[in-house]
């Protein structure tokens, strides 16, 4: 199988529709249902059997805890014991009401995300897309606006930013939302240098209602049903389900959210969040939002395998709990019970389990194409009933730097080591030659430092096909 369905039991039954909505849809990747009853640990055996390209994991809101997020992470990391990276690109379906899960495993339209509406500009990254707005967080009474085949922008606004950004986003019918800035489970404060509205979720019959409150307590409602994407990658704990009234369900039900990407605890590191972007906005046109928020999973994993010793890689799911709640006392709280270990390592640890993806992963949403800071390609070299061999070459295409000056760097580019997916399913891969980590799944070269247009890198590929 290409796609497997992992749920519980009870979800299995309470949700069945999403589930036949997810098999009838990717049959043509020969979907199957692993159903677990206690823990979605247990889930792993049947993974390991069917080393499937895609995993979703079906869960209500009340399954979806920060644990549940990090035993998947874990889980997914598991499936071959010969390597610490993901083995299946994954995303958790989970929304407020069985109605808003439906919606999302039914839609099978390819997204081609031309417009942006974001909370902030620094990170909107205007210039990569067709058309866009985006409200400056940082400097009151500024917003962004970019038109097709112009530059963004600025124009100004006075008083209370609130209701015009509400109307904008009611308006803009963007493809993607990009947001940041001080946020909770049912909050995103929309200043965040200077005193602003919220966005929140209302209680309603069928689901969470997202609304704009104004510093006036005048209420907006958000309405823009549109498919869409959502990167929340500025922000804290805004991607955690805690129950069906969290704001992330009320994006998904009135909003038109799709996809999400965001923290499931308080950020303060940012790999795991501004880093999609390096993989998705900085490469338009060339993979999923699903497969951007994997890459930078695996960049993140590469840099920590590199720092540290396997020992930061837990063999059990639940020590993973107390590890983070241990860095996030170090760095808060004053509690020097990590005393010599490097901050940027902790980060990294930190980061490798409290983001998650929504939706469903082999959904092919990305943005149109455009210019790109470097282009791969894969040559078949020799091929046989049993084996194929590649060479993977990169080449640069603009200057820039494959290392970004900070991990939640917004502006450097590309900012993270070349990645691409495997042309092709394979059983194992090695590399023969060249610098880097080769999967059944994925080739990530290690490169850092500045780059400039016309270098290359050189890799070679080979694997066993899949029978």
């Amino acid at each position: 199988a290409d796609y497997c369905i992992v749920t519980s039991s009870s979800t299995r039954w309470l949700w069945a529709r999403v589930v036949t909505a997810l098999l009838a849809k990717h049959a043509d990747k020969h979907a199957r249902v692993v159903e677990y009853r206690g823990d979605v640990t247990e889930a792993l055996q049947q993974l390991r059997e069917a080393r499937p390209r895609y995993t979703v994991f079906v869960a209500t809101p009340l399954e979806c805890t920060r644990s549940f997020v990090r035993r998947i992470h874990h889980t997914t990391r598991s499936i071959d014991r010969s390597h610490p990276f993901t083995d299946t690109i994954w995303a958790i379906l989970c929304a407020g009401h069985e109605q808003d899960a439906l919606r999302i495993a039914e839609e099978a339209a390819p997204l081609t995300i031309r417009t942006v509406f974001a909370g902030t500009y620094e990170g909107s990254e205007l210039d990569q897309f067709e058309r866009g707005i985006a409200y400056d967080e940082l400097v009151q009474g500024h917003v962004w606006r970019k038109e097709a085949g112009k530059a963004p922008v600025l124009s100004t606004y006075e008083g209370d930013q609130t209701p015009l950004l509400a109307a904008d986003m009611n308006a803009a019918q963007a493809d993607m939302i990009i947001t940041s800035g001080h946020a909770r489970e049912r909050d995103w404060s929309l200043g965040y240098r200077f005193r602003s509205g919220h966005l929140r979720p209302r209680h309603a019959a069928h689901g969470p209602q997202l609304y704009a409150e104004a510093l006036d307590g005048h209420e907006t409602d958000i309405a823009t049903h549109n498919p869409k994407v959502l990167s929340c990658a500025g922000n804290c704990l805004m991607a955690h389900m805690c129950d069906e009234g969290a704001i992330a369900c009320a994006w998904m039900h009135s909003a038109g959210v799709r996809a999400m990407a965001g923290y499931v605890v308080p950020t303060w590191f940012g790999w795991g969040g501004w880093g999609l972007h390096k993989y998705f906005t900085r490469l338009p046109g060339v993979l999923t939002f699903a497969e951007a928020f994997f890459a930078n999973q695996q960049s993140l994993l590469l840099e920590l395998t590199a720092l540290a010793s396997k020992e930061v890689f837990p063999a059990e799911p639940s020590a993973i709990d107390e590890e983070c709640e241990r860095i996030y006392r170090h760095c808060f709280a004053n509690e020097d019970t990590l005393a010599g270990i490097d901050r940027h390592q902790l980060g990294l640890i930190y980061d490798r389990d409290n983001v998650v993806l929504y939706g469903d992963p082999a959904w092919q949403a990305r943005l149109a194409p455009g210019p790109l800071p470097y282009s791969t390609e894969f040559t078949v070299v020799e091929e046989n009933a049993t084996f194929i061999t590649w060479t993977c070459e990169v080449t640069v295409l603009q200057d820039g730097s494959w290392t970004a000056p900070s991990p939640d760097d917004k502006s450097c580019s590309p900012g993270r080591p070349p990645f691409a997916l495997l042309p092709r399913r394979v059983r194992v891969a090695e590399l023969i030659a060249g610098d880097g980590v080769v999967t059944a799944l994925f080739f990530l070269f290690r490169a850092a430092g500045p780059c400039k247009q016309g270098d290359r890198l050189s890799a070679t590929i080979r694997a066993v096909l899949d029978s």
